[in-house]
């Protein structure tokens, strides 16, 4: 395997921050977007054009002008104004309980959260659900961390709801052989006819650190809070780590997606989404 790392124009070097606040959340300079070739997810996806001044994720009181910006079609994946988390739990050790702390404790979402259990009717002071199409309403994302037995049932619930975003960090699935495999196929058949976009499975989640913002039940989340300007697309959860480590030796990172078994969407895919980021001016793949 190998770390691959790209530079793009849409901020130069001198809108960043100077070497001793290179990221200081106060301190993000306002810098342009330039025109620049756009991938093929990002043309079959984006959204009309026209001018906008967008926050620059993480960083206080500071904004990035985008000049005739396209909305990239994963844009309510990094940046959702509401997450459901289905299969919630106050069970240490366990993956919905990790996601859950992440999510409500040591991340600073202010939209929407919903809580799906089928065992709980609230956890932490905040109302469950006992499904998704029992939801009041329908969010940006779903977390899925059910028992791959019921993953797909959730999956198609999530569709039926229009959710735009899956992601099922659930694992039990190609990579336990060929019955798992099977529903991967599933699951791509299912984005496919639905237009829902699937993450995952068998990955540990993703992290817009600028943002604040932890859709992952690593317990690493709260130590991998520094921001900065590097976003890591990466297919396995623990070589990404490795490259989040980084942030010990003071270097900020923007965003971290680990694409696990992508049964849909792919490692391309959040490239494609990094190179139209403001707020990132480098990107790190480990293939």
């Amino acid at each position: 395997m190998a770390a691959r790392v790209s530079a793009h124009r849409h901020l130069t070097r001198g809108d960043w921050p100077s070497e001793t606040n290179a990221v200081s959340e106060a301190s993000f300079a306002t810098g342009h977007a330039t025109e620049h070739h756009r991938g093929p997810l990002a043309q079959r996806g984006a959204a009309a054009s026209e001018r906008r001044r967008i926050p620059a994720r993480g960083f206080a009181r500071s904004t990035v002008e985008v000049a005739d910006f396209q909305m990239n079609p994963l844009h309510w994946l990094f940046n959702p104004r509401s997450i459901a988390v289905v299969g919630a739990s106050d069970k240490p050790g366990s993956i919905g309980a990790r996601a859950l702390d992440n999510l409500l404790v040591h991340s600073r979402f202010e939209g929407d959260i919903y809580l799906v259990s089928t065992t709980k009717t609230e956890l932490f002071g905040r109302r469950c659900w006992p499904s998704v199409r029992e939801l009041p309403a329908t969010p940006d994302v779903a977390m899925v961390v059910v028992p791959a037995a019921a993953a797909m049932d959730v999956l198609h619930q999530c569709a039926a709801r229009g959710v735009k975003f899956a992601v099922v960090l659930t694992s039990g699935f190609g990579e336990t052989g060929e019955e798992g495999a099977q529903v991967e196929a599933q699951m791509k058949a299912l984005a496919l006819s639905s237009g829902m976009r699937i993450y995952g499975p068998n990955c540990p989640g993703l992290c817009n650190v600028n943002a604040r913002l932890g859709m992952t039940f690593s317990p690493s989340f709260p130590h991998d809070l520094k921001p900065g300007p590097i976003g890591i697309a990466t297919q396995g959860g623990g070589l990404g780590r490795n490259i989040m480590q980084a942030m010990e030796r003071g270097i900020g990172v923007a965003m971290w997606s680990s694409s696990g078994n992508e049964a849909d969407l792919q490692v391309a895919d959040f490239i494609d989404y990094m190179a139209d980021a403001p707020d990132i001016l480098v990107i790190v793949t480990l293939v």
